[in-house]
């Protein structure tokens, strides 16, 4: 069964990775990925659960700090009413 690729949070993982000041071939070595697969990564494209687990590792974050947030287009920003 193939690997479902996420949405990355490429801003974020460039964000911390200078921050940290750490080489994007070092976040790349630690992720087994290549150096212009991961610059791909930064800038947005999408990635597998086992790399970004990898990069999070990387940078010391937890995963949800490298995946992009999408919720569903049906999704109901207005909280829902309780009953009393």
């Amino acid at each position: 069964m193939p690997t479902k690729s996420l949405p990355t949070n490429g801003a974020a993982i460039r964000a911390i990775r200078e921050a940290l000041g750490i080489t994007r071939d070092q976040v790349a070595e630690a992720a087994g990925i290549s150096t212009g697969t991961f610059a791909n990564i930064e800038n947005g494209r999408n990635s597998t659960p086992p790399v970004l687990r990898r990069i999070a590792e990387r940078l010391h974050v937890p995963v949800d700090a490298v995946v992009r947030c999408q919720l569903p287009a049906d999704f109901d920003r207005q909280p829902q009413e309780r009953a009393a």
